[in-house]
């Protein structure tokens, strides 16, 4: 991942299967991750935090299990039919603008 990458699909594949992630906090990942809600964000380039960040995420259940389901809960708007409702009505309002 880059901090160029808007919405990296690996997060919604990590989500989906209830998996925790663990990312930077660069770029657009500060509006996706709320941190140690849905995702565990650590300081970019630093090996340190991230091995605590995953030090954590192994010896803390109760962490773990919360951002795996909230993770899940989150994807869930991410379907196609979601994201085509919300680029329609992005549109409609531009259009309506005129």
């Amino acid at each position: 991942m880059t901090s160029n990458d808007a919405l990296p699909t690996v997060f919604l594949e990590a989500w989906a299967s209830l998996v925790p992630i663990i990312s930077s906090n660069i770029g657009p990942i500060l509006h996706i991750i709320d941190d140690r809600k849905n995702g565990y964000l650590v300081k970019p380039d630093s090996p340190k935090e991230l091995a605590e960040g995953i030090y954590n995420l192994i010896q803390n259940n109760k962490l773990r299990n919360e951002l795996s389901i909230n993770g899940l809960y989150k994807v869930r708007n991410f379907t196609w039919n979601k994201q085509t409702k919300k680029t329609k009505e992005i549109i409609m309002d531009v259009l309506n603008e005129k």
